[in-house]
């Protein structure tokens, strides 16, 4: 998803860094996936 400088493409970006309204929709089920995986991951039971 980075352009020729490690940037966002201005397709999903303004400046390279922060998405804009495309860029977040592109994003959010990638978001969504890793969040998803990492919370199983740490789903550990600690205490009572």
């Amino acid at each position: 998803m980075a352009d020729e400088n490690n940037g966002l493409p201005k397709k999903f970006s303004e400046d390279g860094v922060h998405p804009n309204k495309e860029g977040y929709v592109l994003m959010a089920p990638l978001v969504e996936s890793a969040l998803s995986e990492a919370l199983k991951i740490s789903s550990i039971k600690v205490g009572d």
